[in-house]
């Protein structure tokens, strides 16, 4: 997959990647911009009960101060959105991801490494919204812990999140899956969240053992992990992605086992 064209990097973000050992810059990612139709909305939606409290208090005078105060009641929420808009607040929009061949860098109010080495878990909720029928657009949250505990979470506030969210799935897949099969080859059940990876069958924490042999699909549907044993219609398990932290681990080592079990 294609990269953004990586620019110059500020002096104290390449002394502090030298400092951690991460290589050359990968990707930059920097908040989304509120776009013109958004921006135009959210001032109609100021604008409009605002003129409409002056009116009532032209009208009605002191009177009248209870639909005024409802009125401006309504633009709190918007004149909220836009001083946290990155096209209005100097603080959010010096936010980055800087994304290294060792690890990333997230800059806010200062600069906090995650080597990918010592990344413990990376989770994924990804939601594809509708109104009436209508794609309206997709919600994305990637939680990202340390084995120290530290926990970074990256949202559709970041532009080109989808791309960042695989890079780093792809980046802590890469460290975590010889380790995952070195494990299972000694006769140890990996966990991932309730389900668990072990070299007899995938083991859920409700429904136990299911071996590789009776596993006859593996799919991610709608956010959803489905376990689908053979002869039956039903999943077998049915989890939320989100809850099972190092998906692109687990999936492989799901297709893997299950491969080897029905080859011939």
């Amino acid at each position: 997959m294609s990269q953004p064209p990586v620019p110059e990097l500020p002096p104290e973000v390449t002394q502090f990647a030298y400092g951690q050992r991460f290589g050359g810059l990968v990707a930059v990612y920097r908040p989304k911009r509120t776009g013109l139709r958004q921006l135009v909305g959210a001032v109609v939606l100021i604008l409009a009960p605002l003129a409409g409290a002056v009116a009532f208090l032209a009208t009605f005078g002191l009177s009248g101060w209870p639909g005024v105060v409802l009125m401006l009641a309504f633009i709190i929420p918007f004149t909220w959105l836009l001083s946290r808009s990155p096209n209005f607040n100097r603080t959010q929009a010096a936010k980055r991801v800087y994304v290294f061949e060792g690890g990333l860098v997230h800059a806010d109010r200062g600069l906090t490494p995650y080597p990918w080495p010592a990344i413990m878990s990376v989770r994924q909720k990804i939601v594809r919204q509708y109104v009436n029928g209508v794609y309206t657009g997709t919600r994305y949250l990637y939680t990202v812990t340390r084995n120290d505990g530290k926990v970074l979470k990256l949202t559709e506030f970041f532009d080109g999140i989808a791309r960042l969210g695989q890079g780093i799935s792809e980046q802590v897949a890469r460290i975590h899956l010889p380790h995952a099969l070195a494990a299972i080859q000694r006769g140890e059940t990996v966990p991932f969240g309730d389900l668990a990876v072990h070299a007899n069958g995938v083991v859920s924490a409700r429904h136990g053992l299911l071996p590789w042999a009776e596993l006859e699909q593996v799919q991610v549907v709608q956010g959803y992990v489905r376990l689908r044993k053979a002869g039956k219609w039903l999943p077998w398990s049915h989890k939320p992605a989100a809850e099972i932290p190092n998906l692109y681990v687990f999936l492989t080592l799901a297709d893997q086992f299950q491969q080897a079990a029905h080859r011939p």
